[in-house]
């Protein structure tokens, strides 16, 4: 362990990050800090950029599970190449996801074309539930 290591508390204030979210990445097993005689946590400098890195995962909209998987295969030989993979397959489905609620907006824009004709033209709700009748 190097001789600037940091408490929980000073790897909170240099990532912004409260102790409670480094205290839950520790139990996800996303960080590993060394602990010092009397038991308490010590990061190295390398766990701000680590804490940086996971925030940016989250941020992104990954879940613990996937950041698990990233932070298994970091150092590893090709772990790159599979994170690569697990990040691109999850660009894709948010793109997916924004391409289905654009689709909504469009649907939901002309619903409510429908329903402006219908005030415009003085056409009144239905008193009791939806009465369609054909057109």
């Amino acid at each position: 362990m190097e001789a600037s290591a940091l408490s929980v508390g000073a790897l909170a204030d240099a990532t912004g990050v409260s102790t409670r979210s480094l205290r839950y990445y520790e139990e996800q097993g996303l960080l590993v800090p060394d602990r010092n005689s009397a038991g308490h946590r010590r990061y190295s400098s390398r766990s701000v950029d680590c804490v940086r890195f996971i925030q940016s995962l989250y941020a992104a909209g990954i879940p613990s599970t996937l950041i698990r998987e990233i932070a298994r295969d970091w150092d590893r030989p090709g772990g790159m190449a599979r994170i690569e993979v697990v990040l691109a397959a999850r660009h894709a489905e948010l793109l997916a996801g924004i391409s289905a609620q654009q689709a909504a907006v469009s649907h939901l824009k002309e619903t409510m074309s429908i329903v402006r004709a219908r005030r415009d033209a003085g056409e009144s709700a239905p008193t009791k539930g939806l009465h369609f009748t054909p057109a």
